[in-house]
């Protein structure tokens, strides 16, 4: 898969800077913060300004030639082309088109041992006919390096994946799956301080 359907940056940058969110329900409600496996509060603040690092391109993402997390692919997980698609400066993901995502891509500048890495996603109101959880990874070269289970029903939410590179190299791998016709975003990867 070669994603080629080019978006805009203006709606990460709204969503970046604007207080509130409007939910489906006509509810506003500011995007809350995911706790991380170590227990800190993660992701981008509401209302930080923020602007995409161009070390991802979300025009490189290919399936992922050796899928170390195959267990995980249902057997029905034919997915139509546009399911993952470029939608605003981000990779889009509809669950109702696919089920199931393993894509991977070499990153600008590369991976530094020690130095942390993060990158941002966020999702729409989580929903399926029944209770539900979605499954999200993050791998560098092949290796899980940080993955996350989110119980569906789920309102709008923004999430940082956050880990320390242990090892050099280029290759980002992302994983997901989830119940449901849902729809992922995944904005951009930063190098922190």
């Amino acid at each position: 898969m070669r994603l080629r359907d080019p978006g805009l940056l203006a709606l990460l940058t709204a969503l970046a800077t604007q207080p509130a969110c409007l939910l489906a329900d006509g509810d506003t409600d500011a995007f809350p913060a995911e706790q991380s496996p170590g227990g800190n509060e993660t992701g981008l603040q509401v209302g930080q300004a923020s602007t995409p690092d161009p070390r991802m391109d979300h025009d490189a993402w290919l399936d992922m030639a050796a899928d170390p997390l195959a267990e995980h692919r249902p057997p029905n997980a034919d997915c139509d082309p546009y399911a993952a698609r470029l939608e605003s400066g981000t990779l889009e993901v509809d669950t109702g088109l696919c089920s199931y995502l393993s894509v991977e891509q070499d990153v600008r500048g590369g991976f530094e041992p020690g130095v942390r890495y993060a990158l941002h996603f966020w999702h729409d109101r989580l929903v399926a006919e029944e209770p539900a959880e979605a499954h999200v990874a993050v791998l560098q070269e092949g290796r899980l390096v940080w993955e996350t289970h989110i119980p569906i029903p789920s309102l709008p939410m923004q999430h940082e994946a956050s880990w320390v590179a242990t090892e050099g190299g280029q290759r980002l791998g992302l994983h997901m799956h989830n119940h449901g016709a849902n729809t992922w975003n995944f904005w951009d990867l930063r190098r922190q301080p």
